[in-house]
């Protein structure tokens, strides 16, 4: 919703003021409403802290690694000039760089929509029982370098012989 003042930009505050039995509604945005001269008891609701609530689930939960000085200071890709919180408002980046400048906040974005860091999708006929095979073994390396890390020993010596002797199959056909 616009500003009833500027009717410009978009409203985040709401004042309703009654006095002496009448009542006035505003919807002004943040500019509008610091210039304003309204007297007398006023409700504020600031939507903006709704609105913020509702989409913390996906830009800003607690605890996320995007430090409290990037969020006073927003970040502001130097290719396009698009800042983060111009994104959240649009949901759409500007440029290819952006993906660099904002990778700690869309890390974020990315692991609440979607399930996996890595793309799952369809696999072409012509090649997808080596793509298989290949993401197959990419994927038992991955696990065994974690459980190296975690010193699992016996569980990475499984997954050790299973790599060998997938490849062992690959060298033969």
């Amino acid at each position: 919703m616009k500003c009833s003042i500027c009717h410009h930009n978009e409203a985040s505050i709401y004042i309703e003021q009654n006095i002496n039995g009448i009542s006035r509604k505003y919807q002004m945005c943040g500019e509008c409403a610091a210039k304003s001269d309204i007297t007398g008891p006023v409700n504020f609701v600031d939507t903006g802290q709704n609105v913020s609530a509702i989409h913390s689930f996906w830009f800003a939960p607690e605890g996320s690694a995007i430090s409290k000085k990037s969020q006073s200071m927003p970040k502001i890709c130097q290719s396009c000039g698009l800042s983060f919180p111009d994104f959240k408002k649009t949901s759409m980046l500007g440029c290819s760089v952006c993906y660099d400048t904002f990778s700690v906040e869309l890390s974020e974005v990315f692991r609440k929509l979607q399930p996996a860091a890595v793309h799952r999708g369809k696999i072409p006929k012509v090649k997808g029982v080596a793509l298989q095979k290949a993401r197959i073994l990419s994927d038992l390396k991955e696990n065994l370098r974690s459980l190296v890390a975690c010193e699992e020993y016996e569980e990475a010596a499984k997954i050790r012989d299973e790599i060998r002797a997938l490849e062992a199959a690959n060298d033969a056909v």
